[in-house]
């Protein structure tokens, strides 16, 4: 089985101090940007007032939707979107939570075991398609970048990249070697003529792989070996979703993470330069969360963050990925919807004859779309 991977580029630039993190409750988040659009105050000046807030709890779904309705503009939207990412991995508002006693040992067991049929019998028998991977970048600072950008929140936006990704004959792929032919004559019969593009991605940052089902099994297969238990029932759609806690040991751990590219400055005065090489991590331990419908045992959201050694040169590596229906064809699928990546990479880079170690914090947030068939004449072909 392919590990499932993570593609971290380490920006070059030198970290300006964060600035101070204000706690702040959705629904305090709500009553401000509510204040803010009746008292008609500029697209600008209400992505200023997100600057320096951060959220007590998890905002995704509807509440997300819901506060970008009160947007008065694409910064004050970008703002939102940036503050509700930097949440994908708190725990969602108590509101979310029922009050319900934890099941039984014997049926905690009979819901991990759908959940396993899911992965293991269901998933593959997705019909062939392809999608659109749409993927926003952020940065904690763009110092040392050659960008000009607005401040959303506490992150930068600095671009997004879209990609395909296809599904055949049970397997995934988002290699642009295999996917290239595939997309273009698929567009031949897509009548929406999506401006996809399968060259690699200029920004980077951390990068998700195997949402369609590779990580899925991953996770699933080290958690039977690992330590999984009872979190607590979560609330979605009015419906109860049991949520399991994970941690899987180094030792026995499939999950490995990659980056492109460490960062290095080498030599001294006139003759310093940056140097970039790839480093894989091979195996890593993590830990996470699995939410599933208890009746069906679908999965419908999944968070995994690396435990990573303090001398690593990447010191957060972080994934969510969010699973509901979309319309393949004629019928609807639970495919995923939303990911969110967070890392932490330091670098070390020159700046006027002088070496300088930083740290700096990517997100990349990603909008799984268009999903269709492979048109008639698509073809895809796989070499092993």
């Amino acid at each position: 089985m392919r590990n499932a991977q993570i593609l971290l580029t380490a920006l070059v630039a030198i970290s300006v101090p964060a600035l101070a993190a204000k706690p702040t409750s959705i629904s305090q988040l709500q009553q401000t940007l509510a204040a803010a659009q009746a008292e008609h105050r500029t697209d600008d000046a209400v992505a200023k007032q997100l600057i320096d807030i951060k959220l007590t709890a998890r905002l995704t779904g509807l509440p997300l939707q819901q506060l970008i309705a009160l947007s008065p503009g694409p910064t004050t939207t970008q703002a939102i979107q940036a503050v509700a990412d930097a949440s994908a991995f708190l725990d969602p508002p108590p509101t979310e939570i029922l009050d319900k006693s934890a099941p039984s040992a014997a049926e905690q067991s009979a819901i991990f075991a759908q959940t396993l049929h899911y992965v293991v019998h269901v998933l593959p028998t997705l019909p062939n398609f392809l999608a659109t991977r749409v993927t926003g970048h952020y940065v904690d600072s763009l110092v040392g970048l050659n960008e000009e950008s607005v401040q959303r929140g506490e992150l930068y936006w600095i671009g997004t990249h879209r990609a395909p990704i296809a599904f055949r004959d049970g397997r995934e792929t988002d290699d642009p070697a295999l996917l290239a032919a595939a997309a273009a004559s698929d567009k031949k019969d897509h009548s929406k003529g999506a401006k996809d593009t399968a060259a690699a991605d200029p920004v980077g940052g951390l990068s998700s792989w195997g949402e369609l089902g590779p990580i899925l099994k991953v996770v699933l297969g080290d958690s039977i070996k690992g330590k999984l238990t009872w979190a607590r029932w979560d609330q979605e759609d009015s419906k109860p979703v049991a949520v399991f806690q994970f941690v899987v040991d180094r030792t026995i751990s499939h999950y490995g993470v990659s980056y492109c590219c460490e960062t290095t400055a080498e030599g001294s005065g006139a003759g310093l330069m940056q140097v970039k090489r790839p480093v894989t991590l091979r195996q890593v331990g993590y830990h996470g969360y699995l939410e599933v419908d208890p009746e069906t045992g679908t999965i419908l959201r999944i968070t995994i963050e690396a435990d990573l050694q303090p001398g690593d040169m990447i010191q957060r590596a972080s994934m969510m990925v969010e699973y509901g229906p979309v319309k393949i064809g004629d019928k609807d699928h639970i495919c995923p919807t939303r990911s969110v990546s967070i890392s932490i990479a330091r670098a070390e880079v020159e700046s006027h004859g002088e070496l300088h170690s930083t740290f700096r914090t990517l997100v990349n947030d990603v909008k799984f779309t268009e999903y269709h068939r492979f048109g008639s004449e698509a073809t895809l072909i796989a070499h092993e």
